[in-house]
C-alpha cells in the first residue's frame, strides 16, 4: 500500500481493519515496566529472530529499532496479532527444489541464477536450476500465541525494552 494514492490506501485501511487483540489491556493504565527484565524477556522470547540494537539476531525478522517511536497500544496490538501485517521483505516462502526437498524462509536476494532464502538457522543460496517451485506462505512467521507465554508483567517489561532500547543499561 506505499505506492498507491491516499485515497485509496485509506479505503484499503478501513476495509482490512480487524478489531484490537489488545482490547482488554489498557496501555494509558501500565507502570513503565523494568527494561532489564524486559531485555531478558526479548532474548528468550524474540531475539531468535529478531534484533533490537544490539540484542538479538536480525538475519530472520525485522530490527525493532525501527519501533520505538510507536504509540505502547499499537505495538502490544502487534505482539498479540502478528498475523495482522507483515514487513516488507519479510514474507515467507516455500522453496521446493527438484530432489523433493523443501525450505521454508525469507528470500533475502536473487539474482538472475540464485535465490538466497534465509531459515532460523542459516542463509541458502540455491541455483534456480535447482528449484521446482516457489509459493508465498500465509501469515507471519511470528508465532500467534507468544504472547500466551507471557503474563501482563512480561509484557510490560517487553515493551518497556522495545520503547526503550537505548536506555542505559
Amino acid at each position: 500500500m506505499r505506492d498507491t494514492d491516499e485515497p485509496i490506501r485509506s479505503r484499503a485501511r478501513a476495509l482490512l481493519k480487524l478489531p484490537s487483540a489488545t482490547a482488554d489491556i489498557d496501555t494509558n493504565d501500565m507502570d513503565p515496566g523494568d527494561f532489564g527484565r524486559g531485555e531478558r524477556i526479548f532474548v528468550a522470547h524474540c531475539g531468535q529472530c529478531h534484533k533490537s540494537d544490539e540484542t538479538g539476531n536480525a538475519n530472520f525478522g525485522p530490527d525493532l529499532a525501527t519501533i520505538r517511536h510507536w504509540p505502547r497500544q499499537a505495538l502490544l496490538d502487534k505482539i498479540k496479532n502478528p498475523q495482522r501485517s507483515i514487513a516488507s521483505g519479510y514474507e515467507q516462502w516455500r522453496i521446493t527444489l527438484t530432489n523433493g526437498n523443501s525450505l521454508d524462509g525469507v528470500i533475502a536476494a536473487e539474482t538472475p541464477t540464485t535465490v538466497t532464502m534465509l531459515t532460523l538457522t542459516k542463509a541458502h543460496t540455491l541455483r534456480r536450476d535447482d528449484i521446482a517451485k516457489l509459493t508465498a506462505l500465509p501469515g507471519s512467521a511470528m508465532p500467534a500465541e507468544l504472547d500466551a507465554a507471557m503474563s501482563r508483567e512480561d509484557l510490560i517489561d517487553l515493551l518497556s525494552f522495545l520503547l526503550h532500547a537505548n536506555a542505559p543499561r
